[in-house]
């Protein structure tokens, strides 16, 4: 039995903790596939860092700090774990933002590739035309 008054049992939390740590490290580990941008794997990584971070900081708070004993570690604990989780929520932010860079610059390089295979195609016709053209002796131009 625990002396101390506290939000969750240590228990709980050190399980829930170690169940999203090992969350964040399996996710690390998929980021470093080839066919993830580097951008995108900077940001979901360092994000990731702030996760568990965060997730220290909850245990620590929900846990482990009685807010009758020290009230001022308390709030401090309490303050460290809402402003890592304000910090990570900026990085999703930034992360969001990184993908509709990258996703309009595939739309881009699609559009022109297809200009490109436009411009190919009438060139190709301008040049059967001209060649059919010459074998009948006729001028259209």
């Amino acid at each position: 039995m625990l002396l101390a008054q506290i939000d969750m049992s240590p228990f709980l939390s050190i399980g829930l903790g170690g169940l999203l740590l090992l969350t964040c490290a399996w996710y690390w580990q998929r980021l470093g596939r080839r066919d993830v941008e580097p951008s995108r794997r900077g940001i979901r990584r360092a994000s990731l860092v702030l996760a568990a971070l965060a997730i220290f900081a909850l245990v620590r708070a929900a846990s482990f700090v009685d807010s009758e004993i020290s009230p001022a570690d308390y709030v401090n604990s309490w303050l460290a774990a809402i402003g890592l989780l304000f910090l990570f929520v900026l990085l999703v932010g930034m992360d969001v933002l990184n993908s509709f860079f990258i996703y309009r610059r595939m739309l881009l390089q699609d559009a022109l590739l297809a200009a490109q295979e436009i411009q190919s195609n009438l060139r190709q016709s301008s040049q059967d035309s001209v060649s059919i053209n010459e074998r009948d002796g006729t001028d259209e131009g």
